[in-house]
């Protein structure tokens, strides 16, 4: 890309940082992993997003609220493990097509569901993503986004919407 088309695919990022900091969403992780990747919290996830993301090439790995559909597609993991409770946790992963009415194609979603020992109901996440990677990479990945730096040279204070993980 010449020089010119890396200027503006840095200022429609910035755009999209900036206007999620408009919207009063400052607080949340955006974590451009690097120059392709991109992985914030769940506040991000949004349709117009996902579409900018995949027309500028970048990979992404976006947080997805929980619901009924996303829940019925795992139901077979919600089930306590049969057996004597293990004292580490119990981890599953489902790799499945998911699209909502507001999306224009279906997404690849990883669902993670682990079991603790002495907990009544499983812990679960949904990551909507364009990664080609298995279920459990896609999740490592997306849980390494609190390490990442966020820095982007011409977005000054729009960029910098990083939380650290507490």
């Amino acid at each position: 890309l010449g020089t010119s088309d890396a200027q503006a695919r840095q200022s429609r990022q910035c755009q999209v940082l900036a206007a999620r900091a408009a919207a009063g969403d400052s607080s949340d992780i955006a974590i451009w992993t690097s120059q392709r990747s991109f992985a914030p919290d769940a506040a991000f996830a949004n349709p117009a997003l996902y579409r900018l993301l995949e027309e500028e090439g970048y990979r992404y790995v976006i947080r997805l609220k929980a619901n009924a559909v996303l829940e019925r597609e795992i139901e077979h993991l919600l089930a306590r493990p049969v057996g004597r409770p293990s004292h580490k946790p119990k981890v599953f992963y489902h790799s499945f097509q998911y699209q909502e009415k507001s999306w224009q194609q279906s997404r690849r979603v990883v669902a993670k569901v682990e079991w603790h020992a002495g907990e009544l109901f499983p812990r679960v996440g949904f990551i909507v993503t364009n990664l080609n990677k298995h279920s459990k990479n896609v999740v490592k990945f997306y849980n390494g986004r609190g390490t990442a730096e966020v820095y982007q040279p011409d977005c000054t204070s729009s960029a910098l919407l990083y939380k650290s993980a507490a």
